[in-house]
């Protein structure tokens, strides 16, 4: 026969040991989507974007010596539990990349909420982070939306820069023989209105940044790595260019030491879409076609 009392005993127990006894209430906890860091008088400034119940942005900061402890002092502020599992962008200031990226790394790393796949990238001409955290896109209703289509529509359409990942930047971060960059973005005023945009990589040696790369640079560096999805190329004729769209790219690399250097042949395979002519020439012409071949 079966005993009703333990069965009712046991219900209790099999949601404690299912790790329900950690569930968060969603009224008790404040979701980060964004986070910016800026360093300021030899601290560490943390702003977070708060969404709340109203669909309304709210934005808090903080100080502290450490990214810990600015983060801590936030408790001071917001009646709620910081929550960083939704967390959806980290923008960081050039100064904090030319102090290096270790704390930053190491604490997010440790972080046991975060999901690891939220974007990382870094402000560009000295542009505080907490600053392109505010500014809102005219399209979008959250600054986070905004970074995130920027990324993907950079990294898929112009190959301008890597949508990249903090778990994929942890993997170049922590790779022998590579080191790792960081897509930059900036922000631009137009007829008085702002907006913010993709502009590049930041390249780092070791942990700390040590120049950008130009946009053309950008686009060899993607096309290098294989993460160029489709890209515009634009070939001399005349005294115009013709646009050409290619995709489906897939790049081959291999690697022989000549004389003790190590020289890297690179194979370009990619389906050529021509989208504008603009000067006098003659497509049937396998001599033009192949021009535009090795504009690439």
């Amino acid at each position: 026969m079966i005993n009703i009392k333990k069965i009712i005993l046991l219900i209790p127990l099999f949601f404690i040991f299912c790790g329900c006894n950690d569930y968060k209430e969603l009224n008790n906890i404040a979701i980060v989507s964004g986070l910016s860091i800026d360093k300021i008088d030899n601290k560490y400034e943390v702003n977070i974007l708060v969404v709340n119940n109203k669909d309304e942005n709210i934005i808090y900061h903080s100080k502290g010596l450490t990214i810990s402890e600015s983060i801590k002092n936030l408790n001071n502020i917001i009646p709620k539990q910081i929550y960083f599992g939704h967390l959806e962008v980290i923008i960081i200031s050039e100064e904090i990349g030319r102090d290096g990226l270790n704390n930053i790394t190491d604490y997010f790393f440790r972080n046991p909420e975060t999901t690891k796949r939220f974007y990382i990238m870094m402000t560009k001409n000295n542009t505080l982070a907490s600053e392109i955290l505010r500014t809102l896109s005219p399209l979008e209703s959250f600054p986070f939306q905004s970074i995130s289509l920027n990324m993907n529509n950079s990294s898929s359409s112009g190959s301008l820069s890597d949508n990249l990942t903090y778990s994929k930047f942890i993997e170049m971060y922590l790779k022998k023989g590579a080191e790792p960059y960081i897509p930059t973005i900036e922000i631009n005023n137009d007829d008085n209105n702002k907006y913010i945009s993709t502009s590049g990589m930041a390249i780092f040696k070791s942990d700390k940044f040590i120049g950008y790369a130009s946009n053309m640079e950008s686009k060899g560096i993607d096309l290098v790595l294989g993460n160029a999805k489709e890209m515009l190329i634009k070939t001399k004729c005349d005294d115009n260019y013709i646009t050409t769209t290619i995709s489906d790219i897939k790049t081959n690399k291999k690697v022989k030491f000549i004389n003790n250097k190590p020289t890297i042949y690179i194979n370009i395979k990619a389906t050529g879409d021509i989208e504008e002519v603009n000067c006098n020439i003659d497509l049937n012409d396998k001599k033009n076609i192949d021009l535009i071949k090795n504009s690439i």
